[in-house]
Parts: structure tokens; C-alpha cells; sequence
């Protein structure tokens, strides 16, 4: 028997991990540092944007890479978040916490 025709649409999303820095990791005040992320998809990745605390990084090939600083304070803990993007325009996001080191 043929194959099933395909539909032509990608309804598949990717697959997004924070892979540096790890959950729950402590960071020291003003302190730059590298979010990394894994990104892969069934059709391509088109985008990897990063957020932390109010900052935004876009990057387009792998490694998918961005440099924030730990802003001043004490303690609490803040958000990194990745949004992966693919050639169909499919979305898939990741979070993790990093904690403010005394």
C-alpha cells in the first residue's frame, strides 16, 4: 500500500532544556553568567529566546548561548526562562530558578 499523504503541516514542538546554569543553582551578586540551553526539533530550530529579570536574549544557531548578570541583592531567587521556536513557528518554553548567594 502508498504511504499516507501528508498534511504539509509541522504541528510538532520542540524540545527546550535549560541546561546551564542547573534548578536551583546559587549565584553571587553581580556575577555574570551563562545560560546554556539544548534545543532540538523534527524540522529545525528557527530560535532560542532567554529571559532573566527583565532581560531578553535572542540567539539563532547552537550552541544557543546568552550572558546575564546576577543583579544586587540579598537573597530570593529569580526565573531563567528559554523559549524555542521552530521553522513552523511552534513553541515550547523550559524555566528554572537561580538563587541570590550571600
Amino acid at each position: 500500500p502508498a504511504p499516507a499523504p501528508s498534511t504539509g503541516r509541522d504541528t510538532t514542538p520542540p524540545v527546550v532544556n535549560i541546561t546551564s546554569p542547573g534548578n536551583g543553582t546559587e549565584i553571587r551578586s553581580r556575577v555574570r553568567f551563562t545560560a546554556t540551553v539544548a534545543a532540538t526539533d523534527n524540522v529545525g530550530i528557527r530560535d532560542v529566546r532567554m529571559y532573566f529579570n527583565g532581560d531578553r536574549c535572542v540567539t539563532t544557531a547552537a550552541p544557543y548561548r546568552c550572558v546575564f548578570t546576577m543583579p544586587s541583592r540579598r537573597s530570593g531567587s529569580l526565573n531563567v526562562t528559554a523559549q524555542a521556536t521552530d521553522l513552523s513557528g511552534n513553541k515550547a518554553d523550559t524555566t528554572i530558578t537561580v538563587r541570590a548567594a550571600r
